[in-house]
C-alpha cells in the first residue's frame, strides 16, 4: 500500500497579480471547462491524500473500495486557443484512448474530473 497525497499552497500574491493580469484568472469565479463562456481559470490552496492499493490486496482485506484505477494517461492541449480553455480534440482523444485501454464501455462511466 502507498500513502500518497498533494499540497498546493497559494503564498506568493504577485503570481496571481500577473495572472489577472493576463486575463488567465476567470472573472466570474468558475472555470467553466468547454464552455463558450469560459473565460479563465480558478486558483485555490488544497490538500488531499489517499491509500493506494492493489486491488487484489483492498479486496483480500475487506477494504472499502471507493474506486478503482484502471488507466491514466497524459497529453499537451498545444493546439488550444488559449491557456484558460483546453483543445477539445485534445481531451477527446485523451478519454477515448484511456477507455479503449482500459476495455471499458462509455456508458459504465459515472464521473469525470478532467
Amino acid at each position: 500500500a502507498a500513502i500518497t497525497g498533494g499540497v498546493n499552497i497559494l503564498t506568493n500574491p504577485d503570481n496571481h497579480a500577473g495572472l489577472d493580469r493576463g486575463h488567465f484568472l476567470s472573472t466570474t469565479g468558475n472555470c467553466n471547462t468547454f464552455d463558450d463562456g469560459a473565460d479563465g481559470y480558478c486558483r485555490a490552496d488544497g490538500v488531499g491524500s489517499i491509500v493506494l492499493k492493489r486491488l487484489e490486496d483492498a479486496e483480500a482485506d475487506n477494504d472499502p473500495i471507493l474506486a478503482v484505477i484502471n488507466g491514466a494517461y497524459t497529453n499537451h492541449s498545444a493546439e488550444a486557443v488559449s491557456i484558460t480553455r483546453p483543445h477539445v480534440g485534445a481531451q477527446a482523444f485523451i478519454f477515448n484512448k484511456l477507455l479503449n485501454d482500459a476495455n471499458i464501455d462509455p456508458k459504465e462511466v459515472s464521473y469525470v474530473e478532467m
